[in-house]
């Protein structure tokens, strides 16, 4: 059989890389400077010789060796003249890593960390989440941590676990009150978030009390909207980077919030959008508290539902779905050609303005019928139109059917405009990849279903030895996510 649905994405994927078995290092991640001018540095090392000075609280790093590293913190005197205090954060054998991801100081000189775990890290009592999460389908895990040592590095003041699954925290910052704010990925089950809390990915933002006890407020993102960095801006508002170069500012005013814009077929979100692609938009308070579904008649779908409305430069999208934390909608294909667009979103509760997005001639994705692994399966059919599944493969040199959207422009005849390609990706060794162009029989408008909706046949390969990496679907100069398909061998 060539894939199933694959295996779980590596914890590697998600920590930064160490240094190999048996070589020593020591590297600087996390930079603050106090009041005085006095630095505060963080960072990661697998050596047990760093100059950690008396009575701080980890005078020695545990089981570090050349495959366990952990962390450090150390302050110096202003313009580095003099090595004021440092000290491990000591690592276990059953934690084997100890990531610091962010730092930061509070006016009384507490030091305020951030990171992932994959063990047993200290945790203090009364803390918000004690119990390290349970490992992820593969008998792994990483969960991330919030952490407060006093001003001399003495004692740990707090220390809790947040989140889980190959979670981390990325990035925190203080807001004016004193209250942590943090930002990173996690398993949305594994959060210490009240019920009722709309889970929109694995992405969060959440505020902590100063002494870690308690959640004060979370918000959680689609992949890639939040997770990359935080900064409170002075003024009582916190702004949080995602990856995909999205901007997302929690603040006390009222009315509903876009947090992030996806190809619906796609699992993470995106700075752009391409004409005809259907889109998710993710937020809170964008539509009503009952979902409404839209009808369908001839590929088309109504510019509004139950009060909500979404335009681009102004131009009405259809929509397919409208709930309280997400719309489905299709980008108008008239505004094709322009460089950039501006996304208006009207709900019965407000509206949402100057959400600016690039636009891109193409930018498709393979609908799928899970999200498992890190090579999900696509949603497709057999040549003898049953689904493709684990339990009834494709044959070799046969012909399958997927489904996508984010083609971009298309003719009168609901044809592509741009030239589509199906690529079989085989693996050569550790790194190189072959690309093989597939047999594509059709591609155009799928019937029956809404426009932006593609269908595509195309024919597997008679045979291959070579390990499979998947398949991309690429449309113009712009490829999906890699899928994966059943197929006898």
């Amino acid at each position: 059989m060539r894939h199933s649905a694959g295996q779980a994405h590596r914890r590697e994927q998600l920590l930064r890389p160490g240094a190999g078995p048996g070589i020593v290092f020591t590297r600087g991640e996390e930079i603050a400077v106090d009041g005085d001018g006095n630095v505060v540095i963080g960072g990661a090392t697998n050596s047990d010789r760093l100059p950690v000075t008396s009575g701080v609280y980890g005078p020695n790093c545990g089981a570090c060796s050349g495959e366990v590293h952990t962390s450090f913190l150390a302050k110096f005197a202003s313009g580095g003249s003099k090595l004021l205090w440092a000290t491990y954060i000591p690592v276990t054998v059953e934690d084997r890593e100890i990531d610091l991801r962010a730092l930061a100081l509070d006016p009384e000189g507490n030091v305020v960390i951030a990171g992932s775990s994959t063990g047993s890290y200290p945790v203090t009592a009364g803390a918000l989440q004690t119990k390290y999460p349970d490992p992820v389908p593969g008998g792994f895990g990483v969960a991330g941590f919030v952490s407060k040592f006093d001003p001399f590095a003495q004692r740990l003041l707090f220390s809790t676990y947040f989140g889980g699954g190959l979670g981390q925290v990325t990035g925190l910052t203080l807001d004016l009150k004193g209250t942590i704010w943090i930002t990173g990925l996690s398993d949305p089950k594994d959060l210490p978030v009240p019920n009722g809390t709309p889970l929109l990915g694995p992405g969060f933002i959440a505020d902590l009390s100063e002494d870690g006890s308690t959640l004060l407020n979370i918000f959680t993102a689609p992949n890639q909207a939040v997770g990359q960095a935080i900064v409170e801006t002075g003024v009582g508002k916190i702004v949080a980077l995602g990856p995909a170069a999205s901007l997302v500012t929690v603040s006390s005013s009222a009315g509903p919030s876009l947090i992030g814009v996806a190809n619906s077929a796609a699992s993470f979100v995106s700075p752009a959008v391409a004409p005809n692609e259907l889109v998710s938009l993710f937020g809170i308070g964008i539509g009503p508290a009952i979902p409404a579904t839209a009808p369908v008649t001839d590929g088309q779908a109504p510019l509004t539902l139950d009060g909500v409305g979404v335009s681009f430069d102004g131009i009405s999208a259809e929509l397919l779905y409208v709930g309280p934390t997400q719309i489905n909608a299709v980008v108008p294909s008239q505004i094709y050609g322009r460089d950039n667009v501006t996304v208006e979103v009207t709900t019965p509760s407000g509206t949402i303005q100057g959400t600016r997005m690039s636009l891109r001639p193409s930018q498709p994705q393979v609908f799928l019928a899970s999200q498992d692994g890190s090579l999900p399966p696509a949603a497709a059919l057999n040549q003898d139109g049953t689904t493709n599944s684990a339990s009834n493969p494709a044959e070799q040199g046969s012909i399958v059917s997927v489904w996508a959207t984010g083609a971009g422009a298309t003719m009168d005849d609901g044809l592509p405009a741009l030239p589509v390609t199906v690529l079989d990706v085989q693996r050569i060794g550790a790194e190189k990849r072959l690309f093989y162009s597939l047999e594509v029989l059709y591609a155009a408008q799928a019937p029956g279903m809404v426009n932006g909706v593609m269908q595509i046949n195309f024919r597997l390969p008679e045979s291959s030895s070579a390990p499979i990496d998947g398949y991309q679907l690429q449309i113009g100069d712009s490829t999906s996510s890699y899928f994966s398909l059943y197929v006898k061998f």
